[in-house]
């Protein structure tokens, strides 16, 4: 760490997009549980949030993992800090 060191500082489209975030994955383990109610009778409350949430992990992680390819096959360009001469 340097001297200079300063924490991310919030602001309000930093908690927006964590609002909407949450809201998203709140919603999709609610029509989740609702849906796997609905076709496994027989599950439980627990058994089926445990599965919710191993699919609400991935599903980011295929996304975000797609992004890298799908900038390739496109060419998508995106500058960064050190073209932009943009620093610290």
């Amino acid at each position: 760490m340097s001297l200079g060191y300063q924490a991310v500082s919030w602001n309000s489209q930093k908690r927006v997009y964590d609002r909407i975030l949450a809201g998203s994955a709140i919603l999709y383990l609610l029509v989740f549980a609702g849906l796997g109610a609905a076709i496994h009778p027989n599950a439980t409350v627990e058994t089926l949030l445990i599965r919710g949430f191993g699919t609400l992990a991935l599903l980011p992680l295929h996304v975000i993992l797609a992004i890298g390819p799908i900038k390739k096959l496109y060419g998508f360009h995106v500058q960064d800090r050190k073209e932009n001469n943009v620093y610290p």
